[in-house]
């Protein structure tokens, strides 16, 4: 039965796989390892119209090992999950110490790497190795609970579905099996619109025969999304910008602005050797992130002070002012920038 299988998908995957910039009959294990993690969290689409742009700065781990912080984060503006980019850099420096610069073709030696996790871990060895070592996301879970119509939490299918997985491998090239079952998750037997009809393992499907495929894998109830009305205050004294630097939390490990949890801004922010006095507040926006949702108020403050404002709680970062533009910030803080910078010159 699973050769049929693999022999069902590999066809299909010929005819309809998708075209993407990081694949290849040849690939180079970098590039896969960067793409499982820009993919990691953020959809295909919004990846590949960057990713040779992205390859072009960053064409082997050396180069990625080399990046400083600002560079990293314009490399990844607009690209989310910020954490990942510091992974991503984390591991290349990794591989440059450990490995000479070569991805390790071992799956022990691949997990041990910053930010792999056991799918990637088997993602990258199948696709960048063609070695049969099983790694299962959504999308393959997802396949593997339909066809063969178990009724189970996504959670529950991971290890029944690695095995599944390994038994196609053994049939077959695991590197087009692979790419052929993430594909077939993911534009064929979909969350909520499976398309049955087009589907290359209909025949030997057990959900198909359901009134609803999509009973499998069960879907757990979401939890209400928290919703913040925040104040992003970004303070200058028209040589500088004052940013603060926060190590941890929600688009930590860069400079920012000041994020005050209230829905107003207030007319003063005092700090240990001044205070910073509102000049003006910008439009409102809403920034949605997966698991939250920000209602911004952006606001302009003038620091009143003869040295930089200091913080006990967060580290306080000096930008030239000319580089505000330059510092790669993500969008739930960029979006404020052509109001910020018209705003801030028009006061001088």
């Amino acid at each position: 039965m699973d050769g049929v299988l693999s022999d069902a998908l590999l066809s299909w995957y010929r005819q309809y796989g998708r075209e993407l910039p990081w694949r290849s009959d040849t690939p180079d294990p970098w590039i896969v390892l960067v793409s499982e993690f820009l993919l990691q969290q953020t959809r295909v689409e919004t990846i590949a119209p960057r990713f040779d742009d992205i390859i072009r700065t960053i064409p082997d781990p050396a180069s990625c090992a080399r990046l400083e912080d600002s560079e990293l984060d314009r490399l990844w503006q607009g690209l989310g999950y910020y954490r990942r980019a510091r992974n991503l850099r984390a591991a290349a420096r990794q591989i440059c110490e450990r490995h000479d610069g070569r991805v390790p073709d071992q799956a022990d030696a691949l997990a041990a790497l910053t930010g792999i996790g056991p799918y990637t871990t088997g993602a990258i060895m199948a696709i960048a190795f063609n070695q049969p070592v099983p790694g299962v996301d959504g999308n393959i879970a997802r396949v593997w609970a339909r066809t063969s119509g178990t009724r189970c939490r996504p959670s529950e299918a991971a290890t029944p579905a690695r095995q599944w997985l390994a038994n196609l491998f053994e049939t077959g090239e695991p590197r087009q099996i692979m790419q052929a079952v993430m594909d077939l998750g993911a534009t064929i037997c979909t969350p909520r619109a499976p398309r049955c009809d087009a589907c290359p393992l209909a025949s030997d499907c057990v959900a198909r025969q359901w009134p609803d495929p999509t009973e499998t894998p069960i879907r757990q109830q979401r939890k209400p999304t928290p919703h913040d009305a925040i104040v992003h205050a970004w303070i200058t004294d028209g040589r500088n910008w004052f940013l603060e630097y926060r190590p941890r939390g929600l688009l930590g490990e860069r400079p920012a602005p000041f994020c005050l949890t209230t829905p107003t801004p207030p007319d003063t922010l005092r700090f240990g050797h001044g205070h910073a006095r509102l000049h003006a507040t910008g439009p409102a926006f809403r920034h949605v992130f997966t698991h939250r949702r920000w209602s911004v108020t952006p606001a302009l403050y003038h620091w009143k002070g003869h040295t930089p404002p200091q913080s006990g709680s967060t580290t306080v970062v000096t930008i030239d002012f000319e580089q505000l533009n330059d510092l790669g910030l993500p969008r739930a803080f960029s979006r404020a920038l052509p109001w910020l910078l018209k705003e801030a010159v028009a006061r001088d």
